[in-house]
């Protein structure tokens, strides 16, 4: 029976020569051979796939930080609607009990001569320039998250009288 001629040699030299004999990596490179074209081909390929995935990622990243900007450009109240906000004197409006003793924003108590600005919708009162610095970026309560922004479907009824009907609803009946 005839042995392999590497077997039969590794049977003659050391155990890493054995090892080495029969190692799976040595057939695997000896086995494989590229030609060029071949090389060429999956070079391309891999480059174009490369340049594909880049542009997606780029019109991906795009596309957020355009829905980003549209979204910070738009997170605030309207000046003109801060502005319209009631201010009050502490001092007149302590008398109730209903409010706070401190500014949620800044957390500096309110004192007797402060000219305070009280938020509607909610009741709570801030100092005007702590409110009107949240209000720019935000268009909640700090306090209570309530939604201080206008509907934009808001939209005031006609006058009675521009659509034909009558003034009471009493003559109906």
């Amino acid at each position: 029976m005839a042995l392999h001629p590497s077997y039969a040699a590794a049977q003659a030299d050391s155990p890493y020569a054995v090892a080495q004999a029969y190692s799976p990596m040595r057939f695997s490179y000896d086995k494989i051979k590229l030609n060029p074209p071949l090389a060429i081909i999956i070079e391309y390929s891999l480059i174009g796939t490369f340049i594909i995935i880049m542009g997606c990622v780029s019109v991906l990243l795009t596309q957020h930080c355009i829905r980003r900007h549209r979204r910070l450009a738009y997170t605030g109240l309207d000046p003109s609607i801060i502005d319209a906000l009631p201010t009050f004197v502490y001092s007149e409006i302590k008398k109730d009990g209903m409010i706070s003793l401190e500014c949620a924003v800044c957390l500096n108590e309110f004192e007797n001569a402060e000219t305070l600005r009280l938020l509607p919708k909610c009741c709570h009162v801030f100092h005007p320039d702590c409110i009107e610095a949240w209000l720019s970026a935000h268009f909640t309560c700090p306090v209570c998250r309530s939604n201080l922004a206008p509907k934009p479907d808001a939209v005031e009824p006609e006058p009675a009288d521009s659509v034909g009907v009558n003034d009471s609803i009493l003559d109906v009946f």
